[in-house]
């Protein structure tokens, strides 16, 4: 009970303090001291295309800063749980906007493991017909958590909102990750680009 515990908050801590593999809502901060208005979404995703991949979830926030000095910028964080004996992804992840394909540069590129061990427990029946817990064994669970930052010119940002799908692709090693927004999802990323 007590593992289950311990790896139900590390996943808390890892996706945010919001529901598991939910959308967030749209928020919209004044910054004074940037003097700037940033807008901010987060983005789940547990699904990729592939069906065989070394990914186990994407976290995906994307801010848009509107300041008067230096215009309108897009800074996508997302944040990659994959399998222990992953590749690290390269410096570059590709949006697909329908069907053009646009390589953006990765600005940040960082990764920890996350080491745990989970009990596993068991019940049996003792001769006086109680029920007692016994450890059955233990399983070690490996995580690669990787950290991506990107920016996307605005440009690039005004296709979007004539897009009908708009596709995330990310190699790691011999695996290709391939997230996909469509939908109400998507609609909620073309408000974010259409605010002013």
């Amino acid at each position: 009970m007590k593992s289950i515990i311990i790896t139900f908050l590390i996943t808390l801590f890892l996706v945010g303090c919001s529901s598991l593999y939910n959308d967030s809502r749209i928020i919209i901060e004044n910054d004074i001291v940037k003097s700037s208005r940033r807008i901010r979404k987060e983005y789940y995703y547990n699904r990729p295309i592939e069906r065989r991949t070394n990914l186990n979830f994407v976290k995906q926030t994307i801010l848009k800063e509107i300041s008067d000095s230096s215009g309108i910028s897009y800074t996508f964080f997302d944040v990659l749980s994959l399998t222990s004996d992953a590749y690290n992804p390269e410096d570059k992840v590709f949006l697909i906007i329908d069907n053009e394909i646009i390589p953006i540069s990765v600005q940040l590129n960082e990764s920890i493991m996350i080491d745990e061990i989970k009990k596993e427990e068991g019940s049996i029946l003792t001769s006086d017909s109680t029920e007692m817990t016994v450890i059955t064994g233990y399983t070690p669970l490996h995580n690669k958590i990787i950290k991506l930052r990107y920016s996307v010119p605005p440009d690039i940002m005004n296709k979007i909102v004539s897009c009908t799908i708009l596709q995330f692709r990310y190699y790691s090693g011999p695996h290709k990750i391939t997230i996909k927004l469509k939908g109400n999802r998507l609609k909620k990323l073309k408000k974010i680009v259409l605010f002013e």
